[in-house]
């Protein structure tokens, strides 16, 4: 968008000379600034110049040259902004095929000023609401990753149909199923995939990079979760949501450290659990981290 003050500039992107000065001058009219490009190619290079562009207007046949869906392509992967067509082409195929390389509007040409500068504006407002989302992603990506502890996003999905269709098996108890059957609990926790880890939880999975991140986490589980998977998996198969409790994890060179496992599932996914934020805080070091903010804070 235009800096404060400054009015919002569009590229007009059109090769007919007295239709470019009409739709421009409709646009002045209306408090744009705008500048015409009669080609592809002159659309491009005034990008790659760096010139002030808030919004781009394309139209697709642009001549012998480039036309106007290979311009858009060039330009959008050189700058992020709203790109909207407008165009003669009504054919299902062309819209189609511009829907692939944007989808911040498609104008027909001859549609009136009303509907082009609704078009602009509906442009524009969609453009924000996706910087805003984005930028929303890179808060959650950056808390994700710069936690203090090890997180795991995971789909539980596979799991709870396989807990359900348990359950329902006649006069079926879970745990005692589970208790008959022991192998059956890490079968059940090979169920559940890993999404994505931050780089606390690759460390104490002794891991250097996300390229050498595992489907599932059963590779790690030794004899000793046997416990808390129970439970985990039974509170899952009663329909729950989050599910706290102590775990202990293995260290490399032997002795075993203790940690606060959390899990809840991610809002919206809360139906088939399909999207489910693990959490382990290591309890040693919370206790020391409390300590250390008890002992900053001014006396009573």
């Amino acid at each position: 968008m235009a800096e404060s003050g400054a009015k919002t500039a569009i590229l007009l992107v059109e090769d007919q000379a007295i239709i470019a000065m009409a739709e421009a001058r409709s646009l002045e009219r209306n408090g744009y600034q705008v500048r015409v490009a009669n080609s592809g190619e002159a659309a491009v290079a005034l990008v790659e110049t760096g010139a002030r562009v808030d919004l781009v207007l394309m139209d697709i046949d642009l001549g012998a040259g480039m036309d106007g869906t290979e311009a858009a392509r060039r330009i959008l992967s050189q700058r992020d902004l709203p790109l909207v067509f407008l165009s003669a082409h009504t054919e299902p195929q062309v819209v189609e095929k511009t829907e692939g390389i944007t989808s911040y509007g498609y104008i027909v040409k001859n549609s009136g000023e009303t509907v082009l500068l609704a078009s602009i504006r509906m442009a524009f407002r969609l453009f924000e609401a996706r910087q805003r989302l984005r930028d929303q992603e890179s808060h959650y990506h950056s808390l994700f990753e710069n936690f203090f502890g090890p997180v795991w996003i995971e789909d539980f999905s596979g799991l709870k149909a396989e807990l359900t269709r348990v359950a329902r098996l006649p006069g079926q108890d879970l745990r005692a199923w589970v208790d008959e059957y022991p192998s059956r609990i890490f079968e059940l926790a090979d169920l559940i995939r890993v999404l994505d880890l931050n780089r606390a939880a690759l460390a104490v999975l002794g891991l250097a990079s996300r390229e050498e991140a595992p489907a599932t986490l059963r590779p790690f589980m030794g004899p000793e979760a046997r416990l808390f998977l129970t439970d985990e998996l039974c509170a899952i198969a009663q329909g729950k949501t989050s599910f706290e409790c102590v775990v202990p994890v293995p260290r490399a060179g032997g002795g075993m450290d203790h940690f606060f496992l959390h899990l809840n599932a991610v809002k919206g996914h809360e139906a088939d659990m399909s999207r489910v934020q693990v959490l382990l805080v290591d309890i040693k070091e919370d206790i020391t981290r409390r300590k250390g903010l008890e002992a900053a804070l001014p006396p009573a």
